[in-house]
């Protein structure tokens, strides 16, 4: 081909090309000129209007979050005497604060005051004819240890297990006793531990101690195997190293909700009946087969309870020594589990609680039985085992799937009370 023709094609293909990017150009920018005209009205409509709607009725209250997940007339029937507004309140003041900050052990009960639950600035829940704080030293003071269910979730103060201990052990053994409740929701042994020596530090020192353990200690969820409770981990480590880094996608689509065009299209869906942002649900298969999952857990099992019992004994050991030290006598408890030798067929949320069949406390509490019958050397005469005691129960002992009835505290209460009188071991420090 000639070169003046080939110089010719070029040419022309150039101008075809230059025009095609004049015209894009020229749509592209009129287009982004239009969007941001449309957000800058649609901006000022949505202001004027949000100035001139008239306030919002207040909404109403939000239901119960355990009616909700029981069912309002399940949750009753474990309480029956009380009524239904009695009930709400009481589950309202147990659940409705949030745990927060404590050092060391990481989290503790919030502080308040209400008709059914209260709890000290120092730590500790209020029981009835709660002693005074500091302890007197004219007295016996008794400390208990222990989680949600020592603490009482979902039961009044005065029902809790060491609340009823107090009262148990001033009627068999002397009136100068006084107990304090420092379960905590979420806490196992380890945690225990150090509350214990941080009570100590700051010179409150009890003449008995009793931690009642098992459930908490007993579950590889909540408990990582580098005894690391997993409560508040993500946050507590979110101060230190920031949070998460944010994902382009993640920047693009908060900026396009937030804009006005964006809040138009989504009044207009509702205007319509339709869904904002719709998200694709997996189909959910009923087909899962619950013995495979009963076989997954076993095998974890296998090489998990062993570290989760070691470190129980361990923290004992530690807690036996530091006992010594200050002169304290100290008192473990295994305490009952709903998935050890109860029969679920009187537990008011059996039908809400299929996984205790895989439940973990299933694998753990026969071999800690096996050991309490051995008889070791880590189990002495500070032991006491009451993981069975439920075992010819023919009626509900439970406020919901862990934790236990007023009633229940009470047998548990006067289990431990017996154990501490016959063993001789009040009176016999300091």
């Amino acid at each position: 081909m000639p070169a003046p023709a080939l110089r010719q094609i070029v040419k022309a293909c150039l101008k075809k090309c230059f025009q095609w990017y004049k015209t894009s150009a020229i749509i592209l920018v009129n287009t982004l000129v239009l969007i941001v005209a449309v957000n800058v009205v649609l901006y000022y409509v949505f202001k004027i209007k949000d100035s001139s709607d008239e306030p919002a009725a207040p909404l109403p209250p939000v239901e119960n979050p355990v009616f909700q997940k029981y069912g309002e007339a399940v949750v009753l029937q474990a309480y029956p005497d009380l009524r239904r507004e009695e009930v709400e309140q009481l589950l309202y003041e147990t659940w409705s604060t949030s745990l927060i900050y404590d050092p060391f052990t990481l989290f503790k009960e919030q502080p308040k005051t209400g008709k059914w639950v209260n709890v000290d600035r120092a730590g500790f829940r209020s029981i009835k004819g709660q002693g005074p704080w500091p302890p007197d030293p004219k007295n016996q003071n008794v400390f208990v240890f222990g989680g949600s269910t020592t603490f009482g979730y979902g039961i009044p103060d005065g029902d809790t297990i060491p609340s009823h201990l107090q009262e148990f052990l001033q009627d068999h053994w002397g009136p100068q006793v006084r107990v304090y409740n420092f379960g905590r929701g979420f806490y196992y042994s380890t945690q225990e531990r150090i509350l214990f020596e941080k009570l100590l530090g700051a010179g409150h020192v009890p003449d008995v101690a009793v931690f009642i353990d098992g459930i908490n200690d007993s579950y590889w969820e909540d408990i990582q195997q580098d005894d690391r409770p997993t409560v508040f981990q993500d946050v507590l480590g979110q101060a230190f190293q920031g949070p998460p880094p944010v994902t382009t996608r993640e920047v693009y689509r908060s900026l396009l909700t937030e804009l006005p065009m964006a809040r138009a299209a989504n009044s207009v869906k509702r205007r319509l009946g339709l869904k904002e942002n719709p998200q694709p649900k997996e189909p959910v298969s009923d087909e899962a087969d619950p013995g495979e999952f009963g076989k997954v857990v076993r095998e974890h099992y296998d090489q998990a309870w062993p570290l989760i019992v070691k470190r129980y004994y361990r923290n004992k050991q530690m807690v036996e020594g530091i006992c010594r030290s200050f002169r304290v006598t100290p008192l473990f408890v295994w305490q009952p589990a709903p998935a050890y030798k109860y029969d679920l067929s009187h537990h008011v949320f059996a039908q809400q609680l299929w996984s205790f069949e895989h439940d973990p406390r299933t694998y753990v509490y026969p071999w800690v039985a096996k050991k309490v019958a051995e008889r070791p050397e880590e189990l002495t005469e500070n032991f006491l085992w009451l993981a069975d005691m439920q075992e010819q129960a023919k009626e509900n002992l439970y406020v919901d799937q862990w934790h236990y009835k007023g009633k229940f505290c009470r047998q548990i209460a006067a289990s431990i009370g017996s154990h501490l009188i016959e063993q001789q071991l009040l009176g016999a420090t300091r």
